[in-house]
């Protein structure tokens, strides 16, 4: 079964795997943004980041996102609870950003701590939210003209992702 997100059926993409598993008698959410919510604090309860460290896919970096081996932050987040299954890797419970400081001394909200992650550290141990939601809405603002929190600069700078997209 493919299960290739593009264009306007993207949404319809997230809840193919859902659709797979129930009709073969497992019970399956897609946890999409039809059904879940983030609170005013951007947050859900139960975030793709941290279905992704539980499953093995990688840790949270320096800057905040999902760090894997092969792409770096370069990456897109979903998930699907379900009963099926389904095998998953060792839980990753540490950081293997060590002292790389790159995304933290690129971020023009200054808005990253530079602290190390575990499952136990807070998401503002890490990041000041605010800080970088309006920073990420002037930099839109000034290069496009739209106003919107879009920036991306902490992600494209990271070792791991530079790996990824020049090889």
């Amino acid at each position: 079964m493919d299960f290739a997100c593009n264009g306007s059926a993207e949404l319809n993409c997230y809840t193919k795997g859902a659709e797979f598993l129930t009709g073969n008698g497992f019970h399956a959410q897609a946890n999409t943004t039809k059904v879940v919510k983030a609170n005013e604090y951007w947050r859900t309860p139960l975030p793709h980041k941290t279905v992704a460290t539980r499953a093995g896919l990688g840790w949270i970096g320096k800057n905040c996102l999902l760090v894997t081996r092969e792409y770096g932050s370069a990456v897109r987040l979903s998930s699907l609870l379900t009963d099926a299954p389904l095998p998953s890797d060792v839980p990753v419970t540490k950081s293997y950003c060590g002292n790389c400081t790159v995304c933290v001394s690129r971020c023009p909200a200054k808005a990253l701590t530079g602290k190390l992650w575990t499952p136990e550290t807070g998401r503002e141990a890490l990041f000041h939210k605010e800080d970088c939601k309006k920073t990420q809405i002037q930099r839109m603002k000034q290069a496009t003209g739209i106003e919107t929190n879009l920036c991306g600069l902490c992600f494209a700078v990271c070792p791991y992702t530079q790996k990824y997209c020049n090889r």
